[in-house]
């Protein structure tokens, strides 16, 4: 560590540590020693701790850090993870370590909503069928679907939940929500999750991953949806049994589907992945420029105020809501 610093933040963030800008000079003008180490993947712990090792704070991506991670990393103070799931980070650990986690609820908004919309646009209108006939040298007449008049089904109604559905109001859907945190809403109608899988044309995931509803989408769950319905999950991967969605897009009980999220990044060799009903993304909601900038701003914001015991900073509970 630099002499004159006052300690060092370790970042693996994918995107902070590729782009230049306000949220490097934040943590080197508050004399911070920043260290940039992304992977193309997300590190598992073992990797983390030895860079965590003597870090007073983390800036992260998708890395796994575990109760091992913060054993073995005695100057940690902060966990900032950039974006808003913290599923990966071990929040009991980090409590019993005395370590503060932070995320960046509402930097990726706009960015993982537009995302879903291009993914519905997608699968209704066959765009990656054609895409790859007309490329082959075909000429094919795929018969797509209108979105207007549809109903949209969403699974946590938190701030992306809500900005997809102010999207689906403008191309004229009819939109619900299931979220057992939320009372009442002005503008949308809240279901049972039951009448949501029986009654919605689109399904869409918008809620962070606990042990209460891992592979809420199950063999039971498809087997409630309406013929044709149209799955999209751009949350977690372990909010959906992916060998059952594979079945059921195989079988025809789903007309298609579109993930962002898996279980295991990348999903090599998942049934899935060779079906023409299903479309694959890696992982990038919120892969915008804009919305990459907003998170590693926030990020470095959350980190600074933890370390110099300022208030402000968005600390992690334990949380329920939608995202």
């Amino acid at each position: 560590m630099n002499r004159s610093s006052k300690g060092k933040v370790v970042a693996t963030a994918r995107s902070f540590c590729r782009y230049e800008g306000l949220h490097k000079r934040l943590i080197t003008d508050a004399g911070y020693e920043l260290l940039l180490h992304a992977r193309p993947t997300p590190m598992g712990p073992d990797e983390l701790s030895e860079l965590a090792a003597d870090a007073d704070a983390l800036i992260l991506g998708l890395d796994i850090c575990d109760a091992s991670v913060f054993a073995r990393a005695p100057r940690l103070k902060v966990v900032a993870r950039q974006g808003v799931g913290v599923d990966a980070v071990d929040l009991a650990a980090a409590a019993r370590h005395g370590v503060v986690v932070t995320n960046t609820p509402g930097a990726n908004t706009i960015g993982v909503a537009e995302l879903v919309f291009g993914l519905i646009l997608s699968l209704s209108r066959r765009l990656t069928e054609a895409n790859a006939e007309v490329k082959s040298g075909g000429w094919p007449h795929l018969m797509g679907w209108e979105l207007h008049g549809r109903t949209l089904g969403l699974i946590g109604l938190g701030q992306i939940g809500r900005a997809v559905a102010s999207r689906a109001i403008a191309f004229g859907m009819n939109v619900q929500a299931y979220d057992p945190f939320i009372s009442e809403h002005a503008a949308i109608r809240l279901v049972t999750l039951d009448a949501l899988l029986e009654t919605s044309n689109i399904i869409s995931l918008h809620a962070p991953l606990t042990a209460a509803n891992h592979h809420l989408l199950d063999s039971s769950a498809f087997d409630k949806m309406l013929p044709g319905t149209v799955v999209i999950n751009t949350a977690r991967g372990g909010l959906i049994d992916e060998s059952a969605l594979a079945r059921a897009l195989e079988d025809g009980r789903l007309a298609g589907a579109a993930c962002d999220a898996f279980e295991n990044e990348p999903p090599a060799g998942a049934p899935f992945l060779s079906l023409p009903n299903f479309i694959a993304t890696p992982h990038l909601g919120a892969a915008t420029l804009e919305s990459a900038l907003r998170m590693a701003e926030a990020a470095s914001r959350n980190a600074l105020k933890v370390l110099a015991g300022e208030e402000g900073a968005n600390v992690v509970a334990l949380r329920t809501g939608g995202s």
